[in-house]
């Protein structure tokens, strides 16, 4: 074939206005040559003449990027451009129902994007210039963004009051995150039962907490409800006999990313209490001051906190017989809440789970213990003053440095004029009301707990009871029948039944509130009473580690349970040094 490229020279004539001339339009073309052309007839042939029409068909080019990224919660996403050259105007539009794109070509979404929802969105952009056009396919890539209260870690504050002597204690529990809910067990820091029922009286009440770090906080304002379901027992059902106080209330939070204030609007609250029974009694209320959820501080430059007041709202529902619902004892709490909250871990978290107990309990003054130790030969009383520290549930103390007098301590043995060594816990509070608890005495060679080859070890359990009114307390020894056991160096265990007559192993003295009360347990009297065992040959000079655990209601002074004593005792060879 014959090819006739009609513009190829022409394009190549650089030096004229060819913008001009080759525009949209209708041309004749004439194409003359001197080669020897015959035409299927048979005739010459000397070139070509020919009617064209340029047609104005060239689309719009884009010249923008096709990848954006937006930040969740905001609706911008960017610009996209195309050049047109037939006209000096572009039409775009954009597919899809999530994005749409203005007469400038800005991008934006029609609602901010959620990038827990969905982080990526596809669309394809048509520019247009009259009837031509051009796609292009563009993607945004939503990034993540905080915007939930964030919690820091996976440790928890418990903060309490004791209206006695107007101390707050603290303790710091860690916390699990199972099934979309933060989970802690709160009864190794017990809350104080008065406090509790001054909040129903109109006491001197500060409402415990829960405190939650916080490492980041949203930015913009919605609203939310919390939800509180506190039912007897450890777990969140419902059993026989047992009771249900629900609250609901609505809640609204505003926050900046800094700070953030969350509040109770005006509002009737429905609350419902189902009795042991299982009678249910619906209440309502209108809403005062409901301090249930509070931000303090900001997020940034000082760590926020996420505060859950446990009994403020429960205890203004006055409808209620509050005074039988908030006693001591066991309880499971619920606080739900739909407000924008996530773990540490990642997890979106629906509210917290507690198991909370309510004691009336005998509250350490400090960690501050005075040995007692009396002399044998004219009765002079020797003090020492020992510091405590609270390990896996037990005071522990080393007193080695201030022994105790062996020849007392065989004037016990032999039946004589004894004064059992004593040591002294100082008391900022003393329950109401009376109990029945047990106490239990190990006594082992050495240093440790653990009874090792060759140590010899003295066990014996008893029950006792205590009564008190909140200012004074007494502790006594029913009629029993005690049982202990002695293990020699070789192992060999002896077992004795004693008849009790008079223990006095735990007392109390003085007043818990107008005058420091302190709790005194004195450290062998019982042992030596065990006239059935080798005494002699156990309580002997040496170093001897004293274990005395108690479920008496016991607090430390971080407001701690507190099982018992350890302390490592040493017994001093004394007696010679009286004879001579």
């Amino acid at each position: 074939s014959l090819e006739l490229k009609l513009l190829s020279l022409i394009t190549k004539l650089s030096g004229l206005p060819l913008a001009d001339i080759l525009t949209a339009g209708e041309f004749h073309l004439e194409v003359t040559t001197s080669m020897q052309l015959i035409a299927p007839t048979g005739s010459v042939v000397d070139g070509l003449k020919a009617v064209i029409e340029i047609a104005d068909d060239v689309a719009p080019v884009f010249t923008s990027v096709a990848s954006f990224s937006a930040a969740e919660n905001q609706t911008v996403v960017g610009t996209v451009a195309a050049v047109a050259f037939a006209s000096d105007s572009v039409t775009y539009s954009i597919s899809g129902s999530d994005l749409q794109i203005d007469e400038a070509g800005v991008v934006s979404f029609i609602s901010a994007p959620d990038y827990e929802a969905n982080a990526t969105y596809i669309a394809t952009v048509t520019a247009k210039d009259g009837d031509r056009s051009t796609t292009q396919v563009i993607t945004v890539v939503v990034t993540d963004k905080d915007d939930t209260f964030t919690l820091s870690d996976t440790a928890v504050t418990l903060t309490d009051y004791y209206p006695l002597d107007g101390s707050t204690v603290t303790n710091t529990l860690a916390y699990s995150i199972e099934n979309g809910r933060g989970n802690v067990d709160l009864r190794t820091a017990p809350l104080n039962l008065t406090n509790i029922e001054n909040a129903l009286y109109s006491g001197d009440f500060k409402t415990p907490v829960i405190s939650f770090g916080l490492s980041t906080l949203p930015i913009g304002s919605g609203a939310g409800t919390v939800s509180i379901d506190l039912i007897d027992g450890v777990d969140g059902d419902i059993d026989a006999g047992e009771r249900q106080v629900k609250v609901d209330i609505a809640v609204e939070w505003e926050s900046d990313g800094t700070t953030a204030s969350i509040t109770v609007p005006t509002q009737t609250i429905n609350a419902s209490y189902k009795t042991g029974a299982g009678v249910q009694i619906d209440v309502q209320v209108a809403n005062v001051d409901s301090d249930v959820l509070t931000v303090t501080n900001n997020g940034v430059a000082y760590p926020a906190t996420l505060e859950v007041k446990l009994f403020s709202l429960i205890s203004q529902l006055s409808a209620l017989p509050l005074a039988d619902i908030l006693s001591a004892g066991i309880y499971h709490v619920d606080v739900s809440t739909s407000l924008p909250l996530k773990a540490a871990t990642g997890e979106i978290l629906g509210g917290v789970s507690a198991i909370v107990e309510i004691v009336d309990a005998f509250k350490l003054a400090d960690a501050t213990v005075t040995l007692k130790d009396p002399s044998a030969v004219d009765g002079s009383i020797t003090s020492s003053m020992h510091e405590t520290s609270l390990v896996d549930g037990f005071l522990t103390v080393d007193m080695r440095d201030a022994p105790l007098s062996l020849l007392n301590i065989e004037k016990g043995l032999y039946g004589l004029d004894f004064t059992s060594p004593k040591v002294l816990f100082g008391l900022s509070a003393i329950p109401s009301g009376t109990g029945k608890e047990t106490v239990t005495i190990n006594l082992i060679d050495g240093t440790d707990a653990v009874r090792g080859a060759g140590e010899r070890q003295i066990t014996v359990a008893l029950e006792i009871e205590w009564d008190a009114d909140g200012n004074v307390a007494a502790i006594t020894v029913p009629a029993q029948d005690l049982t202990a056991y002695y293990l020699t160096g070789d192992g060999v265990r002896f077992d004795v039944a004693l008849a009790n007559a008079d223990l006095d192993v735990l007392s109390v003295t003085s007043a818990g509130a107008d005058y420091p009360a302190s709790l005194e347990i004195k450290l062998l009297s019982l042992i030596t009473k065990l006239s059935g065992l080798p005494l002699s040959d156990l309580l002997s000079a040496g170093e001897f580690h004293l274990e005395v655990t108690t479920s008496m209601p016991l607090i430390a002074p971080t407001g701690s349970v507190v099982d018992g004593l350890r302390a490592v005792i040493e017994i001093a060879d004394d007696v010679a040094e009286e004879i001579l």
